[in-house]
């Protein structure tokens, strides 16, 4: 259910007065959307969703690496996840010439705030987060990391305010609804992209994309839901 932006209002002559909190500041109400749900955390044990024949598998630590080997690769597939998501990783080795040779057992190295294990990289936080892989064997080898891109995932909650910001509203005024929420992990989230937004009674205004129409005086609701947001699975 969602929670409304209470619009009342205050003088015959005017449409909407946007009710205020004790403080005097305008009273957003928090909107909790339960249609979406946190996305999981795998806490850097890896996706279930990926089969092991479907990831690279790192050389055994008895493996040797080729003489040749001067350059190691880091890949990520996916290069960007979602908060709580998963990437997996691997590691590829090169000679002077760019072919491709053995690279023996090899060592993943991660920063602070990404959780690894089987090869597969997880992080909770938006940023980005440089992934490596060293070649255990060959510690002088050049090294090529690959760059973990996280970004919010769906919001847990929001709040949404109306712009311009106004104590009144008159007839034939429009106002821009947006939100700003954060996800599962508190990560901010500038700009929710909102599903439908209505207006109750429907007779005080016309909605039109994210803008209200004031048509007549009286009290309004403004209720709006977050858009529906592809899982970690889609």
């Amino acid at each position: 259910m969602s929670h409304p932006t209470r619009l009342a209002a205050a003088l015959s002559i005017v449409v909407f007065f946007l009710s205020c909190g004790e403080d005097g500041t305008s009273q957003i109400t928090e909107h909790k959307d339960v249609k979406n749900q946190p996305p999981k955390d795998t806490g850097g044990e890896g996706d279930p969703d990926l089969a092991p024949q479907d990831l690279w598998q790192p050389p055994a630590d008895t493996a040797e690496p080729s003489p040749l080997l001067t350059k190691m690769e880091t890949h990520l597939i996916p290069e960007s996840i979602v908060a709580g998501g998963t990437a997996a990783v691997s590691c590829h080795g090169f000679d002077a010439n760019g072919n491709p040779v053995d690279t023996g057992p090899v060592t993943l190295v991660v920063p602070e705030g990404v959780g690894h294990a089987n090869f597969q990289v997880s992080a909770n936080k938006v940023g980005s987060y440089e992934i490596k892989c060293h070649a255990t064997k060959v510690p002088n080898a050049e090294v090529t990391p690959a760059e973990l891109t996280v970004t919010a995932g769906p919001p847990l909650n929001f709040q949404i305010s109306l712009k311009p910001v106004k104590d009144y509203y008159g007839i034939g005024d429009k106002v821009t609804v947006s939100a700003e929420g954060e996800d599962s992990f508190g990560n901010v989230i500038a700009e929710v992209n909102l599903g439908p937004i209505t207006i109750t009674p429907p007779s005080m205004g016309q909605v039109k994309d994210d803008k209200v129409e004031v048509l007549t005086e009286g009290k309004g609701i403004i209720e709006a839901t977050s858009a529906k947001t592809p899982s970690l699975s889609d």
